[in-house]
């Protein structure tokens, strides 16, 4: 599923044998409940950086961090978030709008905290997204001590007076751009006298991203053989096929230590790549038959490819260390927080009526689960699982917790899955694979949906 703006659209069991300094703050981090505001204040800063290796392409840049609350005054000013940062159309929103709706609050440009380095996690947009659709992934992750860099592309068809390039083109820049903004920042953290100076620790570094910016984080994590062999969907949307210089391939980033894909287009990658993902994942989306319901929207009912775009890599990447979490009653936008930005932005005057209305259509707003509910129970699982696989010490009981099926039943509103292997018949099981549509079922499905993939 691809983003359309335009077409439809705890008790820690170790024991320390002295007391020291390490020990009382690890016992302090392992009481943080990951489903509640973390202990830092939250710096933002954001920017825009020409990619020298992509003909100087601009990417835009909003990087949520750790901050002190010690040395926030009351004439420290709040973040403020662009909307539009490649051609300012229109204004940028400060975080007091957004606080007014429930959002953390933010900062803009505070020191960093001075207990980083901290843990980095890259973030990739999805198709015709704006960076600011994150803000409640990348603030409450900062407040959890992690820095969060949510990557915007330039001319991605982001608002209607932008330009949008063909899908195979898009997928190129995302694979291009955020390997050099991964650069660009653990340059800045490790350069004198700049804001994100020591911040990062370049030993554990993540990657997610939303819908075609989960096709990024999964391509970079494991390699994509080529970008533009997945043909099936710029046909049926009407983008040219194989644009040239798009089939290429997309080479896997080694500084990547674990994975976290939002309602990620993993079918644009083929399963035995998708069985290279060598990383910790955390694979968050929609239920199965949330997406059956997409493919039957958008005329492709029973190609079982979008049906099965957590199942399938789940599967394929097949470690003890990966989790598939799907939510009940999410659709694809509920991942982000673009439809309360519409309302801030409507009310703002910044939205003539006939535009708000056609914004909220086709991002389909509301979903059924209130999309604060999808944003603390994503943030609640991305919390436990980054901590577990980058930040081990004193943490490891409270947040493990989270990561179990009896957490989802207890919790509600998710389904949670430490495996797909299960015992359903298989055609051929060198093409075929098994999946749990649910807890407890079984079911069987191709590897490669039949027609889906081809090389030019």
């Amino acid at each position: 599923m691809l983003l359309f703006s335009r077409t439809l659209l705890a008790f820690s069991s170790i024991v320390f044998v002295a007391v020291c300094p390490f020990q009382a703050h690890a016992k302090r981090l392992s009481s943080i409940d990951p489903s509640q505001l973390g202990p830092h204040a939250v710096g933002h800063t954001s920017y825009v950086v020409a990619n020298s290796e992509a003909q100087n392409r601009q990417v835009a840049v909003s990087v949520f961090y750790p901050a002190d609350a010690g040395n926030i005054t009351s004439s420290t000013p709040r973040a403020m978030y662009p909307v539009d940062p490649f051609d300012h159309v229109l204004p940028p929103l400060a975080s007091e709008l957004w606080e007014s709706l429930g959002y953390d609050r933010a900062y803009e440009g505070p020191a960093p905290a001075s207990d980083g380095p901290f843990p980095l996690l890259m973030m990739s947009a999805a198709w015709q997204a704006n960076a600011w659709m994150y803000i409640y992934f990348g603030a409450r992750l900062a407040s959890h001590g992690y820095v969060v860099a949510v990557v915007e592309e330039f001319n991605d068809g982001q608002w209607p007076w932008l330009p949008s390039d063909s899908l195979s083109v898009e997928m190129l820049k995302r694979t291009q751009d955020i390997p050099f903004v991964l650069t660009d920042l653990l340059a800045e953290s490790g350069a004198a006298g700049g804001l994100l100076k020591n911040t990062i620790d370049d030993t554990k570094i993540a990657i997610g991203g939303h819908s075609l910016g989960g096709y990024a984080a999964y391509a970079l994590t494991a390699g994509d053989d080529s970008i533009c062999d997945a043909t099936f969907i710029e046909g049926v949307f009407g983008y040219p096929l194989f644009p040239p210089g798009t089939c290429v391939p997309a080479a896997a980033d080694p500084r990547i230590k674990a994975l976290v894909p939002l309602d990620a287009a993993s079918y644009m990658m083929k399963y035995e790549e998708l069985a290279r993902v060598h990383v910790p994942s955390l694979l968050l989306g929609e239920t199965v038959e949330a997406l059956e319901a997409f493919e039957d929207i958008i005329g492709v009912g029973g190609t079982g490819i979008f049906k099965l775009w957590d199942a399938r890599p789940h599967d394929a990447i097949d470690r003890r260390d990966s989790y598939r979490v799907d939510i009940v009653g999410t659709n694809h936008f509920s991942y982000m927080n673009a439809c309360d930005g519409f309302d801030l932005m409507y009310k703002e005057g910044l939205l003539s009526s006939a535009f708000y209305e056609y914004l909220r259509f086709s991002y389909l707003c509301p979903a059924d689960l209130p999309d604060a509910v999808t944003h603390e129970i994503v943030t609640t699982y991305t919390v436990a699982f980054l901590n577990t696989q980058l930040r081990k010490a004193g943490r490891s009981y409270r947040d493990k917790s989270v990561l179990t099926k009896h957490y989802a039943k207890t919790h509600g509103n998710v389904q949670f899955f430490n495996r797909e292997r299960c015992h359903a018949a298989r055609p051929d099981k060198k093409s075929y694979f098994t999946y749990q549509p649910h807890p407890h079922d079984c079911a069987a499905a191709q590897k490669d949906p039949a027609g889906w993939f081809a090389n030019p």
